[in-house]
């Protein structure tokens, strides 16, 4: 009676610990662990640690069935004493995994009070007793159970031949167990990392026969690729359908969300190979949410992109911001006909889309928006700026790279001035001759009250020097009162500046012209 209640008392405890096939995955017997996600190395420590507790408890529980197991030799109960011993081995080696992937030393197992934690050296334990289950109890009750966890087992030990055996013999032996609808998807999934498509597609067709089973929906995802590599993309595509519709949007079901996602990211790629452009709007809108219809199209561009066929891309992506212009992925889209063009050299429909994304984030609040027009722009601006720098007497090219800093600094954020571009932006007026609204950049650089010195000073005399020959083109009694106004700031803020000789000359000749004789006479003197 004493060794029973021992039992009882271990397995209360300790075989809350998942069953491999008869029950769902917990927690566990500790408390979720709660990591910090700004100390790596205490995350690391308080993982090992609290697998190091559960270890030791699973040894504790091992020894006890053991010694139990030993007593009750040739009882009734033996073979189920028999079965949670396995399990608690096949438990141990998913501890095992965990010091053998975080690479833990012996000295460190032997600091912690344990000792041969390897996973395989547990899973060959588990294998052996469910081969003596196998072997000495042939009308155990739950040998079908038994022959699922010996092929994971096996699989988890890389004996795949022997693994594939143990599936087909629960499913010949059992074909009313619950374990068969999974048990088809394991084997199915073997075959097909094997490259044995056919046989896979049929183990995975064969789980349709069980409409109910949580195995059923990863049946139908898993033959929808079993037919692609078969070159049967009509087939996947069907497959994948039935997918989306037994898991609709919403469910708060996490795996059927994620296998939604799933399908939906596998459908751009099957109908993307089999479908023109035009209907890749129509299929992908009937069966997705607004959201998700924007990641579709999304996909789409980068399959397309990877194949080289970016004009194609217009197509659906204009058609996605036509039907749903409020859209939240509107400004990806955009985005993406930005890049798309610029490879295709179409530079009049780059400039296009930039103007719509730039208006369309003057809707939107979220200031990821911004954000990504501003990398959009930016990185425009700059791959033309740079191409203008080599050969800057082009002058069609010279008018885009205007037109595209226009566009850039027209949204910038007042409050952050991108006083780089614009500076940038006032060199190619400067070039162009467009020297009064050179001077204007120049200008606005110079006040800006976050950049260095050196720039501030540089942009000033920039403004200065561009209304000098502003002038030499047309004389103008404004211009040459800012010209004033610039050389009076010049020679207040830079007196030891690069170009103070010949500011403060420049100063006193012009306040001599306008007869400010005192101005003249302290701008001249030394």
């Amino acid at each position: 009676m004493k060794s029973l209640f021992v039992l009882k008392t271990v397995l209360t405890v300790l075989l809350a610990l998942p069953a491999i096939a008869m029950q769902e995955n917990t927690k566990g017997l500790l408390p979720e662990v709660r990591l910090d996600s700004n100390n790596e190395d205490k995350n690391q420590e308080t993982a090992f640690q609290s697998e190091v507790l559960i270890t030791k408890t699973e040894n504790k529980a091992i020894e006890a069935l053991t010694k139990i197991i030993a007593k009750k030799k040739g009882s009734d109960d033996e073979a189920d004493l028999l079965f949670r011993l396995a399990e608690l081995y096949m438990r141990r080696a998913k501890s095992g995994r965990f010091f053998d992937l975080n690479h833990t030393t012996d000295k460190q197992l032997l600091t912690a009070g344990l000792q041969n934690q390897k996973a395989q050296d547990a899973l060959k334990n588990a294998i052996t007793i469910y081969n003596r289950l196998e072997k000495n109890f042939p009308k155990y009750k739950s040998l079908d159970a038994v022959y699922f966890n010996n092929a994971i087992a096996h699989l988890q030990t890389k004996q795949t031949d022997r693994a594939k055996n143990l599936y087909d013999q629960l499913i010949a032996s059992f074909p009313k167990s619950p374990l068969v609808p999974d048990t088809l998807l394991e084997v199915g999934e073997i075959y097909y990392f094997q490259q044995n498509f056919q046989t896979a597609l049929d183990k995975f067709k064969a789980i349709e026969k069980y409409p109910q089973s949580k195995a059923y929906p990863y049946g139908l995802y898993k033959s929808a690729w079993a037919h692609y590599n078969l070159k049967q993309a009509e087939s996947g595509v069907n497959q994948l359908l039935l997918v989306v519709k037994q898991n609709p949007a919403g469910d708060t079901d996490a795996k059927k969300y994620n296998l939604r996602k799933e399908a939906l990211r596998d459908l751009t790629l099957f109908v993307g190979e089999t479908l023109e452009p035009e209907q890749l709007f129509g299929f992908f809108q009937k069966i997705t949410t607004e959201e998700e219809l924007g990641e579709a199209i999304m996909a789409l561009s980068s399959l397309y992109e990877s194949h080289s066929r970016y004009k194609e891309i217009n197509i659906f992506v204009n058609e996605f911001i036509e039907k749903h212009p409020s859209s939240l992925q509107a400004v990806k889209c955009y985005a993406k006909l930005v890049d798309v063009n610029e490879t295709l050299k179409l530079r009049a429909a780059v400039l296009i889309n930039l103007k719509k994304m730039a208006e369309f984030c003057h809707t939107q609040p979220q200031p990821t928006c911004h954000d990504q027009f501003r990398t959009a722009a930016l990185d425009i601006s700059k791959k033309w700026w740079e191409i203008w720098l080599k050969n800057k007497k082009n002058p069609e090219f010279s008018k885009l790279t205007e037109q595209a800093f226009e566009i850039l600094l027209a949204n910038e954020d007042i409050s952050k001035p991108d006083s780089k571009s614009r500076y940038a932006f006032a060199e190619l007026q400067f070039q162009q001759g467009h020297f009064s609204t050179a001077s204007l950049n120049y200008e606005q650089v110079a006040h800006h009250a976050a950049i260095d010195k050196t720039m501030a000073h540089d942009a000033l005399y920039g403004a200065l020097y561009s209304v000098e020959k502003q002038l030499e083109v047309k004389d103008d009694v404004v211009e040459v009162e800012r010209q004033k106004m610039l050389a009076s700031e010049y020679v207040t803020n830079y007196a030891n500046g690069e170009h103070i000789t010949q500011i403060r000359y420049k100063l006193g000749f012009i306040a001599y012209k306008q007869n400010d004789y005192d101005l003249a006479l302290a701008s001249l003197l030394p």
